[in-house]
């Protein structure tokens, strides 16, 4: 769930399996649902249980992924990512993925441009800026 981007189907599945546990359901016997299920993924201070939604969680742990790709690229696995992925793939800013590549990286070109839209650069000591391509 933290680096691969969960298909609807499995999380259907997997929230599935949470609803009858959490309602007690079992093979033989399923009882009333007695709360909508929009309101047990609702935090705590909003009147919820706090029950993760999957599809948003996953979507947090794929932005975090490609955030720490994005800004730590000295870690072994982003210069390896790097290497492998970004070595003529890199165009006017937007990171590209191939049929072949791995689901990991195909999650990380996915989140880029939500990733891209929502963060900003900070003017420090001039050695991070490209004025030429940063935008």
């Amino acid at each position: 769930m933290m680096t691969m981007d969960i298909t609807e189907a499995c999380i259907q599945k997997i929230q599935h399996c949470q609803r009858a546990f959490i309602w007690g359901d079992t093979s033989e016997r399923s009882h009333l649902h007695s709360m909508n299920w929009n309101i047990i993924c609702k935090s705590k201070h909003i009147g919820g249980p706090d029950l993760r939604n999957l599809k948003v969680m996953n979507k947090a742990c794929l932005a975090k992924l490609g955030w720490t790709f994005k800004t730590k690229n000295s870690s072994l696995w982003a210069s390896l990512m790097t290497s492998k992925y970004l070595s003529r793939r890199f165009v006017s800013g937007n990171l590209i993925s191939k049929p072949c590549d791995s689901y990991r990286w195909k999650s990380i070109v996915e989140m880029h441009p939500k990733l891209y839209s929502l963060s900003f650069w900070e003017v420090g000591n001039d050695l991070t800026i490209n004025i030429w391509e940063d935008a």
